[in-house]
C-alpha cells in the first residue's frame, strides 16, 4: 500500500510539473512570434536617416585647445568636425595666457555651422629693453631682456643686487593681512579668558566657561581661514607664469609681413611673396591667417613647378588647419593636381571632403549630383577661372 501511495504521488507530482513545462513552452512560443512581428514590422518600416551635420570651430589666435559639453577634442583651432549631432552644444575654447572663450552653438542638421570666438589674454605687454636680467618669483633662475605678457593685477617690482625682481601680488593680500590681525586678537582673547578661568577654578574643567567657548570657536575659524588663504597664496604664486611675447612676434607684425608678401604676389614678385609667406608660417604660428599664408606657399609651389611640395602643403593644410576661409579651395586644389599627374581616384577622393561653406562652390554639390565628381573636376580644368583664386 505505501508503495502505490507513493506511485501515486509521484504521479501527480509529475502531472503538475507537465502542466507548467507545457504552459511555459506556450509562452515563449508567444513572446518569439510577437517578436518576430515586431522585427519584420521593423523591416517594413522605413528608415529614418539622419543628415550629416558640419561645424568649423575657429579661432583667433589660432592652436586653442577644443572643449564640447566638456568633453575635450584632441584637435586644436582650426578644426572641422563632419559627424557633430545636431542639437545645442556648448564649446569652450582654452590657450595658454588667454581667457577662456564660451559659446553656445545650435547645430543645424545637414548644414553646416561656424563657432568663432576672439581670444582676449586679459594681460598688458611690457618691455625692460636696458635690463641685464630680470628675476621672477625671487627664484634664482633669470631671463634675457625681452618683452613679457603679464596678467592684469598689481606687482611689487624692485631691484636686487643689480636685477630687476618682479614679484606678483596675491590679489587677496589684504584679507589675508585683515584675518591674521583678527586671529592674533583672537588668540589673545582666547588667552586671557584661559587665565580668568584658570583663576577662578585653579585647573580647566570641561565644559568651560561660555566665554572662553566664543573665543576657542573664533580663533579656530580664523585659524582656518588664514591657512585657506594661505594655501591660496601659495598656489598663486606658483601657478603664476609671464608669457613671453618679443615685441616684433605679435598679430600686427604678422598682418604687415602678410599684407606685404600679398602685394608682391599680385606684382609677380613671387621670391619675395615666397620669403613673406615663409616667415609667417615659421615665426606666427599662432597668427590667425597662418592657414592662409600656408596655402599661399602651396600655389606659389604649383607655380614653379614643385607639385609633390605643393600637394605636401595642401595635405596640411585640409588635415591640420581646416580654416573655412580656405578649406574648399585648398580640397579643389589638391584634387586638380592629383587629377592632373593621374591619381584620379585620390582627386575624387579629395572633392569628396569639400564641405562646400565657400560661396565660390555654391553649386558645385548641385553639380556633383548631375553629371558627377570626375566630370566637375574635368570642366574645373578646362575652365581655369572657376578655379579657386
Amino acid at each position: 500500500m505505501p508503495f502505490m501511495i507513493l506511485l501515486f504521488n509521484m504521479h501527480q507530482y509529475w502531472k503538475t510539473n507537465l502542466a507548467m513545462i507545457i504552459c511555459l513552452l506556450l509562452l515563449f512560443t508567444a513572446a518569439n512570434a510577437a517578436a518576430d512581428e515586431t522585427a519584420e514590422q521593423a523591416l517594413e518600416e522605413p528608415v529614418e536617416t539622419v543628415e550629416s551635420s558640419i561645424l568649423f570651430i575657429n579661432s583667433n589666435p589660432i592652436n586653442a585647445d577644443i572643449l564640447i559639453d566638456g568633453e575635450p577634442l584632441l584637435q586644436k583651432t582650426p578644426a572641422l568636425l563632419t559627424d557633430i549631432s545636431a542639437q545645442r552644444h556648448e564649446i569652450s575654447l582654452r590657450k595658454d595666457g588667454f581667457d577662456i572663450a564660451d559659446t553656445i552653438i545650435e547645430v543645424q542638421a545637414g548644414s553646416t555651422n561656424l563657432s568663432s570666438a576672439r581670444l582676449y589674454n586679459g594681460n598688458f605687454i611690457t618691455n625692460f629693453p636696458l635690463e641685464e636680467s630680470i628675476i621672477l618669483k625671487s627664484e634664482d633662475e633669470t631671463v634675457l631682456p625681452q618683452a613679457f605678457r603679464m596678467p592684469s593685477g598689481n606687482y611689487n617690482i624692485s631691484r636686487v643686487n643689480g636685477s630687476l625682481q618682479i614679484t606678483p601680488l596675491y590679489p587677496q593680500e589684504k584679507l589675508l593681512a585683515a584675518t591674521g590681525t583678527l586671529l592674533g586678537l583672537a588668540a589673545a582673547a582666547n588667552l586671557i579668558m584661559t587665565a580668568i578661568e584658570l583663576e577662578d577654578k585653579d585647573e580647566l574643567f570641561l565644559p568651560h566657561s561660555g566665554g572662553l567657548v566664543i573665543t576657542e570657536t573664533i580663533t579656530a575659524i580664523l585659524g582656518l581661514t588664514e591657512l585657506a588663504l594661505l594655501l591660496d597664496k601659495r598656489s598663486f604664486i606658483d601657478d603664476f607664469k609671464l608669457y613671453k611675447a618679443d615685441l616684433d612676434q605679435n598679430e600686427a607684425e604678422a598682418r604687415k609681413i602678410f599684407d606685404r608678401a600679398q602685394k608682391a604676389m599680385s606684382a609677380g614678385k613671387l621670391e619675395t611673396a615666397l620669403t613673406g609667406f615663409t616667415s609667417i608660417v615659421s615665426g606666427y604660428p599662432d597668427y590667425s591667417q597662418f592657414p592662409e599664408a600656408l596655402y599661399m606657399i602651396a600655389r606659389l609651389h604649383i607655380i614653379s613647378g614643385d607639385t609633390n611640395l605643393a600637394i605636401s602643403e595642401l595635405k596640411i593644410i585640409i588635415s591640420n588647419f581646416p580654416d573655412p576661409g580656405i578649406y574648399d579651395k585648398a580640397c579643389q586644389t589638391l584634387a586638380l593636381l592629383y587629377f592632373n599627374i593621374g591619381e584620379t581616384e585620390k582627386s575624387i577622393e579629395t572633392v569628396e571632403r569639400m564641405v562646400f561653406h565657400d560661396p565660390l562652390f555654391s553649386n558645385t554639390n548641385a553639380e556633383i549630383n548631375s553629371v558627377g565628381i570626375k566630370q566637375v573636376i574635368e570642366n574645373w580644368v578646362r575652365i581655369p577661372e572657376r578655379q579657386a583664386q
